[in-house]
C-alpha cells in the first residue's frame, strides 16, 4: 500500500483509536477487555454486513457497466459520486 493511501490510514486509524481508547476507559476497568472487543466485533460485524447486503442489493437491482460510485451519484447526489470516484482515482495515482 503506498504513499498517500498509507498516510490516510495511519492518520484515520490514530484518530479512531485515540477517541475509542480515552471513551472507554471507564468501561474498560469496569467490565474489562473481553466485553469491549466483543461489542466492537459485533458492531462492526453487523455493519459491515448491513453495507455489503445494501451494495450487493444495488448491484443485482440495477446492473450497471461501471462501478459503485454511480450508485451514489444516483441516489444521493452527483457531488458525491464525483468526490467519491475522484478521492477514488487520486488513491490510485500513488501505486
Amino acid at each position: 500500500m503506498p504513499g498517500l493511501q498509507r498516510q490516510m490510514l495511519i492518520t484515520i486509524g490514530g484518530s479512531v483509536v485515540t477517541g475509542l481508547f480515552a471513551g472507554i476507559g471507564s468501561a474498560l476497568a469496569r467490565a474489562g477487555p473481553l466485553s469491549i472487543f466483543l461489542v466492537f466485533a459485533s458492531f462492526a460485524i453487523l455493519i459491515q454486513y448491513g453495507l455489503m447486503h445494501i451494495v450487493a442489493e444495488m448491484c443485482s437491482w440495477l446492473p450497471i457497466r461501471g462501478s459503485v460510485f454511480y450508485f451514489a451519484e444516483k441516489w444521493v447526489d452527483g457531488a458525491l459520486g464525483f468526490s467519491a470516484g475522484y478521492m477514488y482515482w487520486a488513491s490510485l495515482l500513488n501505486h
